[in-house]
C-alpha cells in the first residue's frame, strides 16, 4: 500500500483559455485546503481570471495561443524546474501531452485527468488517439469522472486498471432561486412562450454533439405537439447548425444561440432537458439539469446511467435511437405530474451524490497517495 504525503504545491495546466467550473472550483478547494497553486492556460491568458490568492498563481501570460508544441513544452519545463512542484495535474488533450512528457522530463509526478474518452476514435482521428494513449502511458495515474470512462480506458486504450481512479465532478449548489420575471425574461429571449412546451439543449457546437439527430427528434415530438419550441444554448461556431434548421423550415421553432452566462436560469425557463451527446464522459448539464428540477431525457452513453436514475430522475434511451427519445419527450408532455416527480427526485439525487466536499476529499487522498 502506497503511503499518503502531503502535498504542499501542485502546478495545474490545462489547454485551453477558458477555464471552466470544475477547473476553477477544484483550485478553489484545493488553495482552501492550504495547497499553492501554480496554474496556467497552454493558449495564454484567461478570457475570465482566476480570483486573487495569495497561494494561487496564474502563468498563463507567459504562454500563447500561437506558441508552436515545441515552445510550449520548453516553457512548461522551464516553469517546473523553476517552481519545483510536488506534482502535475492537466486537463484536456494538448496539457496532457504537454504536462506528462515535461513531468517525465524532470522527474515529477503527473496526475492526467481524462475529460474525454472516445472522442477521437469516433472522430477517426487516429493520431490524436495514440497520443491519448501515450499521454496515459507517460503519466503516473489517471483520473476520469466515470466508471464508463475508466472501463473505456481499459478495454479501448488497454490501461492498466489500477492506474485510473474514478472521481465524479462535485458542484457548489447554489440556492438562488430566479424569480417568475427573471424566468419570464429568459423565455422570451430563448423564444419560448409561456402557452408552449419548451425543450432546451445547452451543449458545444462541435462534432459527436447528437445535434441532428435532436432536430430528428424534435420533427417528430412537433407532429404530436402543436405548440413545442426547441433551443440549443452553447459555446462555439453555430453557424453550420443555424444553416441546417433554416433548410429544414425549423427557424419559427427552432432556436440556436450563443453560449450564455445564466445556463441555470436556462434550464429553469425550460420544462425538459435533452442531451443528445453521443461522447461525453461525464456531463456536467446532466447534474445541473436535476438540480433545476427539471427531467432529463439522454442518450445511454458513458456516464448517463451512473448521473441519471432511469425512470426517476429522467429517461436513458439507446443512442441514435430518435423514436425513443420523442417518445419519451411527448410522455412528458402529456404527463405533467410525471415532470415534477422526476424534477424533485432530481433535486435530492444530485445533492446527495454530487457535492464539492465530497469531490474534494476524494482528489486531496488521490493527490497525497500519488505522492
Amino acid at each position: 500500500m502506497k503511503h499518503k504525503v502531503p502535498v504542499k504545491r501542485i502546478l495545474i495546466i490545462t489547454s485551453s483559455e477558458w477555464a471552466g467550473p470544475y477547473i476553477r472550483d477544484l483550485i478553489y478547494g484545493l488553495s482552501h485546503a492550504g495547497i499553492e497553486i501554480i496554474y496556467f492556460s497552454l493558449s495564454g491568458p484567461l478570457k475570465k481570471a482566476l480570483n486573487p490568492s495569495e497561494i494561487v498563481t496564474d502563468l498563463s501570460s507567459e504562454f500563447s495561443e500561437v506558441d508552436s508544441i515545441l515552445t510550449k513544452l520548453i516553457k512548461t519545463y522551464r516553469i517546473i524546474r523553476k517552481r519545483k512542484p510536488n506534482l502535475i495535474q492537466t486537463h484536456f488533450f494538448l496539457a496532457g501531452l504537454i504536462g506528462t512528457t515535461a513531468g517525465k522530463l524532470t522527474r515529477t509526478s503527473v496526475i492526467l485527468t481524462r475529460h474525454h474518452i472516445d472522442e477521437n476514435f469516433i472522430s477517426g482521428k487516429k493520431l490524436l488517439f495514440w497520443l491519448d494513449r501515450l499521454s496515459t502511458i507517460l503519466a503516473d495515474h489517471v483520473v476520469v469522472c466515470s466508471q464508463a470512462a475508466k472501463k473505456w480506458m481499459c478495454d479501448i486504450e488497454k490501461c492498466r486498471e489500477s492506474k485510473i481512479s474514478i472521481i465524479n465532478q462535485g458542484f457548489f449548489f447554489d440556492e438562488t432561486e430566479y424569480s417568475k420575471s427573471e424566468i419570464d425574461k429568459i423565455k422570451l429571449e430563448l423564444g419560448f412562450t409561456p402557452e408552449s412546451f419548451n425543450l432546451i439543449c445547452i451543449c458545444r457546437y462541435t462534432a459527436g454533439k447528437g445535434h441532428e439527430l435532436l432536430l430528428a427528434v424534435f420533427k417528430e415530438v412537433s407532429s404530436q405537439i402543436s405548440n413545442v419550441n426547441l433551443a440549443f444554448v452553447g459555446h462555439g461556431d453555430p453557424k453550420w447548425l443555424k444553416n441546417i434548421v433554416r433548410e429544414a423550415e425549423l427557424e419559427s421553432q427552432v432556436r440556436v444561440l450563443d453560449q450564455r452566462t445564466d445556463i441555470l436560469g436556462c434550464i429553469a425557463a425550460a420544462d425538459v432537458v435533452v442531451h443528445p451527446s453521443l461522447i461525453d464522459s461525464f456531463s456536467q448539464l446532466v447534474i445541473e439539469a436535476q438540480f433545476i428540477g427539471r427531467p432529463i431525457v439522454a442518450f445511454d452513453v458513458a456516464a448517463a446511467k451512473e448521473q441519471i436514475l432511469e425512470g426517476k430522475t429522467g429517461f436513458i434511451v439507446n443512442p441514435r435511437d430518435t423514436h425513443a427519445m420523442a417518445e419519451k419527450i411527448i410522455l412528458l408532455f402529456q404527463n405533467r405530474e410525471l415532470r415534477l416527480n422526476l424534477g424533485r427526485n432530481g433535486i435530492i439525487h444530485v445533492k446527495s451524490n454530487f457535492t464539492h466536499e465530497r469531490m474534494m476529499a476524494e482528489t486531496i487522498q488521490l493527490l497525497e497517495t500519488t505522492l
